[in-house]
């Protein structure tokens, strides 16, 4: 790139559908495998987890959409607001843990996309 691009992103999400519409508090990269190909992950106050290839273009996919849960695990008409997000090394990137705004760690799966595994609750103590 020349010095007069150094002011211009690389990448522009504003033309992708289903991009985040409210503040991305984290992102990762993730090694993929088994082609070891690089995505970047992003978790937003939108609910919504997003993984980002370049391949050709910039694109993303859903990997999950936080439901927020009552205390007996019934999800509620809300998304939960996603604030950060970290993947587990020694399972291929297919794990990951998100924390919420209220609290929760939801341990999710990328290979299900409409669910969470679980729900770690906060303590008082």
């Amino acid at each position: 790139r020349n010095t007069q691009d150094l002011h211009r992103p690389v990448l522009n999400s504003a033309h992708i559908i289903g991009r985040h519409m409210q503040p991305v508090w984290d992102v990762s990269w993730v090694q993929k495998k088994p082609k070891n190909e690089m995505t970047v992950v992003s978790i937003s106050s939108d609910g919504r987890i997003l993984e980002w290839t370049t391949q050709r273009t910039l694109s993303s996919r859903t990997l999950m959409i936080l439901k927020r849960v009552n205390f007996d695990n019934t999800a509620l008409t809300r998304n939960a607001v996603g604030l950060c997000l970290a993947f587990t090394s020694n399972d291929h990137s297919a794990i990951y843990l998100v924390g919420t705004e209220d609290g929760y760690v939801y341990r999710c799966s990328s290979s299900y996309n409409d669910q969470h595994l679980e729900i770690y609750r906060g303590h008082t103590g």
